[in-house]
């Protein structure tokens, strides 16, 4: 994984990333940092407690940042299209309703953060003083504030969504994606570019911690409880899957913990990609968030660097088991990026290209795709 240097036993600096990361190989990566931290309440190790509950606020802020970026970005879009900023208040303050928290108050996302940072300075103290019950108690606490507050920042994203496509049809996701996630992509994805840096000694290992990273965050297991990731590697790549991923996938399937149904379905009634296209992989019934990851992970990235950064297989609605045959979503990272199957490329309306790396290198005369979809890269 990544070269820290080391400020507790589980808690160290990156200057790849320049920033503070959990230390540990890849299975150890998987586990949640609250796992991670109710261990280190039970070892009375009050200095790496604070620490990872310090870091703990750093993981979750990153997806708590894009959630506020992206729905603030997502009311400029509209007001762009022509709704008035009058009507777009209105769609956040009706959704907002919608969200309201277990317990009938409103959604209030700043509020909601504070006080998950509340609950880790509570838990610091109690750990310091040795309260080994107490501070387990404080730990549940924030991993249910966290819970509350990410579903439903993941929902206010993904409604703001559906009421674009509500309003202009499901041709406008390609434009508003392209609006939200450019400049996202741009300084997010640039270290996975092969024209300017190691894929083997910097890229990979940025890649994967990252994605250990968001998914720890964004509860990607079935209980949402801080269950640890499914990962596997095998020769050429390694796998990721969601049972669900926490924001998309928890959108499709339903939440189980809160007992309540698919984003699709009443009373939420968000909209979904009923047709297929080259920007859903050739899919039906793609969630609207759920096709960030294909559009940003796969396609933009083919089109910048020739090679799509992870490989995605998003659930699809309806999935309504719960039984083992239940939809995960599944990320793949090659290995090596050049080895990325070409049925991949196709299913998108790509060609692979002879050539790799930043985008004034990618071989512009390939042959064009026989798919030719819409929006064909």
């Amino acid at each position: 994984m990544l070269e820290t240097t080391f400020i507790t036993k589980s808690i160290g600096f990156s200057p790849l990333l320049n920033r503070r990361v959990r230390i540990g190989d890849m299975r150890e990566q998987c586990r949640s940092t609250w796992d991670k931290i109710s261990q280190s309440i039970d070892e009375q190790d009050a200095e790496d407690t604070g620490a990872l509950a310090d870091y703990s606020v750093d993981e979750v802020y990153i997806i708590f940042s894009v959630y506020h970026q992206w729905q603030e970005d997502l009311k400029t879009f509209m007001e762009t299209k022509g709704i008035a900023k009058s009507e777009v208040s209105k769609i956040e303050e009706y959704l907002k309703a919608l969200l309201k928290l277990p317990d009938g108050a409103p959604h209030d996302p700043q509020k909601e953060f504070e006080r998950y940072k509340d609950l880790i300075s509570e838990l610091k103290s109690a750990s310091e003083k040795q309260w080994r019950n107490e501070a387990q108690g404080i730990l549940q606490n924030a991993l249910g504030c966290w819970r509350i507050l990410h579903d439903r920042g993941a929902d206010l994203t993904h409604g703001l969504m559906s009421a674009l496509v509500d309003r202009f049809g499901e041709q406008v996701v390609p434009e508003m994606y392209d609006f939200i996630i450019g400049p996202l992509f741009e300084w997010r994805y640039a270290k996975f570019n092969i024209s300017q840096h190691d894929w083997g000694r910097e890229s990979i290992p940025a890649l994967l911690y990252v994605s250990f990273e968001a998914m720890r965050a964004h509860l990607s297991t079935k209980n949402r409880d801080g269950e640890a990731l499914y990962f596997e590697e095998h020769s050429d790549r390694y796998v990721m899957r969601f049972d669900p991923c926490g924001s998309g996938g928890r959108s499709v399937r339903g939440d189980w913990v809160e007992d309540t149904p698919p984003r699709m379905e009443s009373p939420y009634n968000f909209k979904i990609i009923q047709d297929a296209y080259d920007w859903t992989d050739g899919k039906k019934g793609v969630c609207i968030y759920c096709n960030h990851c294909q559009v940003m992970m796969e396609h933009k990235s083919m089109d910048s660097f020739g090679y799509p950064v992870r490989v995605v297989e998003p659930p699809t609605y309806p999935d309504r088991d719960r039984g083992e045959n239940r939809q995960r979503c599944q990320w793949t990272i090659y290995k090596d990026p050049t080895q990325v199957p070409v049925d991949i490329y196709y299913r998108c309306g790509r060609v692979k290209p002879k050539h790799f790396g930043s985008k004034d290198s990618i071989d512009q005369d390939a042959e064009s795709s026989a798919h030719d979809f819409l929006g064909n890269g």
